[in-house]
């Protein structure tokens, strides 16, 4: 996962994320975390987490597994 953190505010502020990728029955599957940062004000970082899932239910028009996101 890429994208942007944003800090709207004028000063700095503390920072983290948490990635959770869980399956249909709510397992989770994957998890990746990003270290605690500082981001100035009205300044944003790029983050990029990457998490592996060992066996993962494939989707298919037959057997349609869904799994669910969590960015925290």
């Amino acid at each position: 996962v890429q994208g942007d953190l944003r800090n709207y505010g004028a000063r700095a502020a503390g920072a983290s994320l948490a990635l959770s990728l869980r399956d249909p029955a709510g397992g989770v599957v994957a998890e990746a975390t990003l270290p605690g940062d500082r981001i100035e004000g009205e300044a944003s970082r790029t983050f990029d987490l990457r998490a592996t899932v060992a066996a993962p239910r494939l989707w298919s028009a037959e057997v349609p597994t869904l799994y669910t996101l969590l960015l925290e």
